[in-house]
């Protein structure tokens, strides 16, 4: 039963498949069962103090009897008996925990493994925490006794590669995960989530945010992330760093972003607590998340009429600026308001000069940084 350096190298190719793809593992317990004289396997996660487990892959069990596994007859197996040893890298025979003779009267052995023509177990570990383990096991045909030296010999050199294989599955399905619930997230605000850890740098970013960066509207720049055209007060880049830099205790600031021929964006900058990327979960410490959005139409009358009071606008500048926060050219804008293209242009050089802006994208960044 001594597998050879061939067979060793197939069942490592085996194990860096199982590490990338979970359905891979059925095949790899297949292959060690062959190589170990089982008929059976399984890779299961044991919960030591509620007693209770679920299996993560399995063959050559009858699935009635799985099921059957961790509603009844779990805590029998004398293997969950000795949870304490239960270490990583952990091989144990059935015998080792309990004599044969004894075994085959139990209700276990009577109730579970007999009806499958089932016998003795080996099992593996491979990871375990403060509340279970994982083990890997591998059953012998009932009556053949335990495992032969050669496949324990075999499990403990293949131990540290599955233990890894193992961790690389687990932290592939947590990516997935987290995947999954920060696109949730971002769908349920309604708006585009780009967060940023601690130095800036960008750790997600939803699917509406990638359009904008495919669009332009947003570039990454040696000094973070910023609007291509971040000319507001204050600027999108401005006001991340200024949220960084307080941490959690910083106040949100709103920013406008313009983009060409369209709508203006609202651009708000949150700061994050300590600790929340674990619970999103992200490996890295997060610092802001940035969301953004096109601000409806109630929200951009507000902030004309909030930048009106502040600046103290006249209502023919305030009417231009409303048709301006709509997304429109000087030209179209000044149609909309009814007057000429000239007067439009007094207009706007007068709003220019009470808040001290030089640009239509500067005026739009400002204004919509006070809705």
């Amino acid at each position: 039963m001594k597998v050879s350096d061939a067979g060793f190298a197939e069942l490592l190719e085996l194990t860096c498949e199982a590490a990338l793809d979970n359905a891979a593992w059925g095949t790899l317990l297949r292959r060690l069962a062959a190589a170990t004289g089982c008929v059976a396997g399984g890779l299961t996660t044991e919960n030591f103090v509620d007693r209770s487990g679920r299996p993560l892959a399995y063959f050559g069990f009858d699935s009635d009897h799985v099921e059957k596994t961790f509603d009844h007859y779990l805590p029998m197996n004398p293997l969950f008996g000795i949870a304490e040893r239960m270490r990583p890298g952990f091989v144990v025979s059935n015998s080792e925990v309990v004599a044969p003779a004894v075994f085959r009267k139990s209700e276990f052995y009577d109730g579970w493994a007999r009806p499958q023509g089932l016998g003795a177990p080996v099992t593996l570990v491979l990871q375990r925490d403060a509340t279970s383990y994982t083990p890997l096991t591998l059953v012998r045909p009932d009556g053949h006794g335990d495992v032969p030296d050669a496949g324990r010999v075999l499990l403990e050199r293949l131990a540290p590669h599955l233990m890894r294989a193992l961790r690389t599955t687990a932290q592939l399905g947590v990516f997935e995960h987290r995947d999954v619930l920060l696109s949730a997230l971002a769908n349920r605000l309604g708006a585009a989530v780009i967060l940023l850890n601690e130095a800036g740098r960008v750790a997600y970013t939803s699917a509406p945010a990638d359009r904008l960066f495919a669009e332009g509207v947003l570039r990454l720049t040696p000094n973070g992330l910023a609007a291509r055209r971040d000319t507001g007060r204050p600027a999108l880049q401005e006001a991340i760093q200024r949220v960084l830099a307080k941490g959690a205790v910083a106040p949100a600031i709103d920013v406008g972003v313009v983009r060409d021929n369209e709508r203006p964006l609202c651009a708000t900058v949150v700061p994050l607590r300590p600790g929340i990327g674990a619970v999103l979960p992200l490996a890295e410490n997060l610092g802001c998340m940035v969301t953004i959005r096109v601000p409806a139409a109630a929200d951009r009358q507000q902030a004309a009429e909030r930048a009106a009071k502040v600046y103290q606008f006249t209502p023919a500048e305030t009417r231009l600026l409303k048709a301006v926060l709509d997304g429109k050219g000087l030209q179209a804008a000044a149609r909309v308001v009814g007057i000429g293209y000239a007067t439009a242009q007094t207009h706007l050089h007068h709003i220019f000069a009470k808040t001290q802006t030089s640009s239509q994208p500067e005026l739009v960044g400002l204004v919509l940084g006070l809705a």
